[in-house]
C-alpha cells in the first residue's frame, strides 16, 4: 500500500466521522427529544435502543409530566411558535396516553372483563 496523501484512506473517513458535531441547541429540539421518548414507551414508535415497541405507561406518563413541567417553567418566556408546538405535543400526547391505557386495560377480544373466557 502506498502512502500518496492525495487519496483518502480508510481511517481518514473513520476520523471524520467521528468528529461529527451535536446539532445546535433548540428548544424543540428538547421538546421533540421528550415527545418521543413518551410516542416509544407509548408503543406508536420503536424504541431507538431496541428497536422493538414496547407500552411503558409509567414511563409516558413521566415524559408527558416533563413536558407539562417545561409548559408551566417555560410560560411567557417561549416564541410563539413554540409554545404553539409544545401545547399540541401535550394534548396530543395526553390523549394517545389515554387511548393507550384503554387499550392496555381491555381484556383480549373472546374474554369478558373477568378473564374467563366468553360463552363458557
Amino acid at each position: 500500500m502506498t502512502n500518496d496523501p492525495s487519496k483518502p484512506q480508510a481511517d481518514d473517513a473513520a476520523t471524520a466521522a467521528q468528529q461529527s458535531y451535536p446539532p445546535p441547541v433548540d428548544f424543540r429540539l428538547l421538546m421533540s427529544s421528550f415527545a418521543g421518548q413518551a410516542m416509544a414507551s407509548l408503543g406508536k414508535i420503536a424504541n431507538p435502543m431496541t428497536g422493538k415497541t414496547d407500552v411503558s405507561l409509567p414511563w409516558a406518563r413521566y415524559f408527558i409530566d416533563v413536558l407539562v413541567m417545561l409548559e408551566e417553567k417555560t410560560r411567557g418566556n417561549l416564541e410563539k411558535a413554540e409554545h404553539s408546538d409544545l401545547e399540541s405535543s401535550i394534548s396530543m400526547l395526553q390523549l394517545t396516553y389515554v387511548d393507550t391505557a384503554k387499550h392496555e386495560a381491555a381484556p383480549p377480544d373472546g374474554e369478558s372483563a373477568d378473564g374467563e373466557a366468553e360463552g363458557a
